[in-house]
């Protein structure tokens, strides 16, 4: 994966994180990129000490398909078995007509949004005021943290 991937992969992770602990009431503490066997899990919401979701985010310009999405569901569940649940994000616009049929009967494990709607989400487009305010303090404290690692180097 090149530079402008690794980027774009680590922004969709980031933003499906915030998107995760705005939606749920039922987490008391995250972590981003944990330390696990197989380093499949992206995101993992705590309660009470136990992991109650490991989630994994691929995001691509390409095509999706089926065999590799049933690939990272099953390596994603297997790197997460004390998980109570486990979700696999698709952020991407083009998949193939089987893997639309497997999302489709996956829809518990399996969350397929669009780069735009993923745009529309981190703007804040379509939250509650109070989210909102919050997704764009989000937003300036990211700004600002690319803007000091981009000093660094």
């Amino acid at each position: 994966m090149g530079g402008i991937d690794a980027q774009r992969g680590f922004i969709c992770q980031s933003i499906i994180a915030l998107i995760e602990c705005l939606e749920r009431s039922d987490w008391d503490k995250v972590k981003l990129e944990p330390q696990t066997k197989q380093d499949k899990v992206d995101i993992q919401l705590y309660r009470n000490e136990r992991i109650i979701c490991a989630i994994q985010v691929k995001s691509s310009k390409k095509k999706f398909y089926k065999t590799s999405v049933e690939k990272w569901l099953r390596a994603l569940k297997d790197d997460a078995p004390e998980a109570h649940e486990t979700c696999l994000y698709l952020v991407g616009d083009i998949y193939s007509a089987p893997c639309n049929r497997f999302i489709d009967a996956q829809r518990n494990e399996i969350k397929a949004i669009s780069l735009k709607n993923l745009e529309d989400l981190y703007m804040g487009r379509h939250l509650p005021e109070g989210k909102y305010v919050f997704m764009k303090l989000i937003r300036f404290r990211w700004r600002e943290y690319l803007q000091s690692i981009s000093i660094r180097e």
